[in-house]
């Protein structure tokens, strides 16, 4: 598997605002359906480095992949580093062999 890094710079060149929002509203529509398997997210409180990170995912059935986000924030750090981290992994679900 090849890990592809894209930049915000890139999803807005790719995915206009329109489309972004039927995307989010066609999801939400197939949650509202019982039609998605989305877990609780998974936090985690760095009160000792003043930061947080969570992990939030989601399956809409029938799709040829799930997802998920890893994204992290420390508010102390310098003003470049203040979005912290963000992951996001789009993954097939089943594998055959």
């Amino acid at each position: 598997m090849q890990v592809r890094v894209v930049s915000e710079a890139t999803i807005r060149e790719l995915v206009s605002p329109a489309d972004a929002v039927a995307a989010i509203r066609h999801a939400l529509a197939q949650l509202a359906r019982g039609e998605a398997i989305m877990p609780e997210p998974s936090e985690m409180d760095l009160t000792e480095a003043r930061g947080d990170m969570h992990v939030k995912g989601a399956y809409l059935k029938g799709a040829p992949y799930f997802s998920y986000k890893a994204a992290s924030g420390f508010y102390d750090n310098p003003a470049e580093f203040n979005d912290g981290c963000v992951a996001s992994l789009r993954i097939p679900p089943f594998v055959t062999t």
